[in-house]
C-alpha cells in the first residue's frame, strides 16, 4: 500500500535548492546596494562641484564677508579627511566654507588626488585654476572599499564636469 506525499530525502533537496536560491539572491542584493552607495557618492560630488562652479559664473558674491578683489570659488580635497571643503577666493586668499564629507557614505573613501589639492573656478568665466591662478585639470577618485571599485570625476580647464563610473583604481 502505498501513502501519498513526499519522502524526506525530496523535501530536504528541495530546502537545499530554496537555501541556494536565497543565499545567491543576498549576496547579489548587497554588491547591488554597495555599488548605488559608489553611484550616489559620485553624483553627490558631482552636485556639490556643479554648485560651486555655477556660483562663481553668476559671481555669487558672499554676503557675510567682507571681500576684496571676488576671484570665485573652488574646493580642496583632503584624502586624509575623506571630504572636499569649499572655499571662496579673493586678493587676500581663500576662506574656507563648507566641508563634504565623503563619510557619510558607507565603504566610500577619497582616494585621489592623495595630496591636498586646491582649485577654483574663475568668477563670470567658469574655467578652471590652480592656486597659483594657473589653469588647470583635476581628476578625483572615488573608491568603494568593499567591490574595491573606483569612479571618477575629471573638471577640464573650461570647468566642464565629466564622470567614469569604472575607472581603475590606483595602488
Amino acid at each position: 500500500m502505498k501513502t501519498k506525499g513526499f519522502s524526506l530525502v525530496e523535501l530536504i533537496v528541495v530546502i537545499v535548492i530554496f537555501g541556494l536560491f536565497i543565499s545567491l539572491n543576498v549576496a547579489n542584493f548587497f554588491r547591488q546596494k554597495e555599488a548605488k552607495s559608489l553611484e550616489g557618492a559620485l553624483s553627490s560630488t558631482r552636485s556639490f562641484i556643479s554648485s560651486l562652479r555655477q556660483s562663481s559664473v553668476v559671481n555669487l558674491v558672499p554676503t557675510s564677508e567682507v571681500i576684496t578683489d571676488f576671484k570665485g570659488y573652488g574646493f580642496v580635497t583632503n584624502s586624509t579627511d575623506n571630504k572636499i571643503t569649499s572655499r571662496y577666493f579673493d586678493a587676500g586668499g581663500s576662506t574656507n566654507l563648507q566641508p563634504f564629507a565623503l563619510s557619510q557614505f558607507k565603504n566610500i573613501t577619497l582616494v585621489s588626488p592623495s595630496a591636498n589639492t586646491t582649485v577654483y573656478f574663475q568668477k563670470s568665466t567658469g574655467l578652471l585654476l590652480d592656486s597659483l591662478d594657473n589653469p588647470t585639470t583635476v581628476k578625483i577618485i572615488l573608491k568603494n572599499s568593499t567591490l574595491d571599485k573606483c569612479s571618477s570625476l575629471s573638471i577640464s580647464q573650461k570647468g566642464i564636469i565629466t564622470t567614469n563610473e569604472n575607472e581603475d583604481c590606483p595602488e
